[in-house]
C-alpha cells in the first residue's frame, strides 16, 4: 500500500465560515472567510481579475506559505510556516507580526477583532488584533493543520490528535470534542447545524453541532488507488456535499444520509478542496487537470491541463476560477468553458488557495512570498 504519510507530505496543502443556509452568499471583503463561507464554496464577492497586469506587490517571508490571507477592512492577515502571523496594509507593507510557537499552515478566522488559528506544535491561538497578544491559548497533544471556523460563538476544527473540537471563542474552554478515529487535515463545511468532514482513514462524518455526536458516518470507499485519506475539505452545493480522496475518487454525497449520489473516478489522488457555483463543481487533481463537472450528475463539462499537480483549491470571482499548481503557476480560467485567461509564474509550488478582493488576487507560495496580482 502506498505510504499515506508520504502522500500527506507531498500534498502540502492548506486546503484546509456566518451560519450556513440553503443558498449561501459569496464572501464579502470584510473579514473574508476561508473558502468564502461556512459551506466552503470558494466564491468571493469581488470583481474578477480577468486581465493580468502583473504584480501589484510581493511580500517576502522566512518560510513557505500554505495559508490563505484574510482581508479585514484595510488589512491583510496571514500566517506562515515560520510561525509568524502577519498584518499588512493593502500596499504590502508590514504593520506588525506576532511570533507563534510552531508553523502556521491553516488560514486564520478573523472575528470581532480576534484572529483564531492553530499551529503544528499543538497550540491554538486567539490573537487580539489590537493588543497583538493572545487573549488565550489552548494546548493540544498534536498539531493543527486545518483551518478553524467560527459558528455561533464557538470555534470548530479537527486536529492531528484525531479529535474534532468545539471551543468557546470567548475563552477557549472546550464545549465538546468528538473522537474521529484518524487525523483531520480538512476544514468542515457547515449547513443547518451539521458539520461535514473526512479523516485520513477515508471515513466521512456528518456531525451534529448541538450535541457533538454524528448524524451519520460513511465508511471509506474503495477506489482505483490504495490510499484512502480525505485531505480535501468538503463543499456544500444545493443538495449535495462534495469532496475528493487520495484513492482517486471524487464524491457527491447526499446531505441527510450517507448515500453517494455519484462518483467521478481519476487516475491520481485528489487532495484539494472543490468550489461550487451555478450548478458546477470545480476541483483539481494530482493528474494536473482542473475539472468542471455538473454538480447534479457528475458529468464532465470541461477539463484543463495545467501540466503539473493541482495541490491547491480553486477560488471564484465573477465567473473566473483561480488556483495554483505544483510547478508554481497561478491560473485564471473562464469558469464556463475552461479557457485560460492568464497565468502567473512564481518561483516554487503554490498550494495555497487564492483570495480575491476588489479585483486583486492574493496568493502565497512555497517560494516564501505573498503575491498581490492585479
Amino acid at each position: 500500500m502506498r505510504n499515506i504519510w508520504h502522500l500527506l507530505f507531498v500534498a502540502s496543502l492548506a486546503a484546509l465560515i456566518n451560519v450556513g443556509c440553503q443558498n449561501e452568499s459569496p464572501a464579502t471583503a470584510a473579514d473574508t472567510p476561508f473558502r468564502g463561507g461556512l459551506e466552503n464554496r470558494g466564491v468571493f464577492n469581488s470583481k474578477p481579475l480577468e486581465t493580468l497586469t502583473g504584480e501589484k506587490w510581493q511580500f517576502r517571508t522566512p518560510d513557505w506559505i500554505f495559508s490563505s490571507v484574510v482581508i479585514s477592512g484595510s488589512k491583510v492577515y496571514f500566517g506562515g510556516a515560520s510561525g509568524k502571523f502577519y498584518a499588512l496594509d493593502k500596499k504590502g507593507q508590514e504593520i506588525w507580526s506576532y511570533q507563534a510557537e510552531g508553523p502556521i499552515y491553516g488560514t486564520a478566522v478573523v472575528h470581532n477583532g480576534v484572529a483564531y488559528f492553530g499551529t503544528m506544535k499543538g497550540l491554538f491561538y486567539a490573537l487580539d488584533l489590537t493588543t497583538r497578544q493572545p487573549r488565550w491559548t489552548k494546548t493540544l497533544t498534536e498539531g493543527v493543520y486545518a483551518t478553524a471556523i467560527e459558528w455561533n460563538g464557538n470555534l470548530l476544527f479537527g486536529a492531528l490528535d484525531s479529535t474534532f473540537y468545539c471551543l468557546s471563542a470567548a475563552d477557549g474552554e472546550e464545549v465538546w470534542s468528538y473522537e474521529v478515529g484518524s487525523k483531520v487535515f480538512a476544514t468542515p463545511a457547515v449547513r443547518d447545524g451539521v458539520a461535514y468532514f473526512g479523516g485520513t482513514n477515508g471515513i466521512f462524518h456528518a456531525l451534529d453541532l448541538a450535541s457533538g455526536q454524528p448524524k451519520w458516518i460513511m465508511e471509506a470507499k474503495e477506489g482505483p488507488l490504495p490510499a484512502e485519506a480525505i485531505l480535501s475539505s468538503a463543499t456544500i452545493g444545493d443538495s449535495l456535499v462534495y469532496y475528493g480522496s487520495t484513492n482517486g475518487l471524487f464524491f457527491a454525497v447526499h446531505l441527510d444520509t450517507p448515500e453517494v449520489a455519484w462518483v467521478f473516478p481519476l487516475k491520481e489522488p485528489v487532495s484539494a478542496s472543490p468550489a461550487f457555483q451555478d450548478g458546477k463543481v470545480y476541483f483539481g487533481g494530482w493528474d494536473g487537470f482542473m475539472y468542471a463537472l455538473s454538480a447534479g450528475t457528475g458529468e464532465m463539462i470541461w477539463k484543463k491541463n495545467t501540466e503539473d499537480q493541482v495541490l491547491g483549491s480553486p477560488a471564484i470571482a465573477g465567473s473566473v476560477v483561480y488556483f495554483g499548481n505544483r510547478a508554481g503557476s497561478v491560473f485564471a480560467l473562464n469558469g464556463q468553458d475552461g479557457a485560460e485567461l492568464w497565468r502567473f509564474k512564481t518561483r516554487f509550488s503554490v498550494a495555497a488557495t487564492p483570495v480575491v478582493d476588489e479585483g486583486v488576487v492574493y496568493v502565497g507560495s512555497k517560494d516564501r512570498r505573498l503575491y498581490a496580482l492585479h
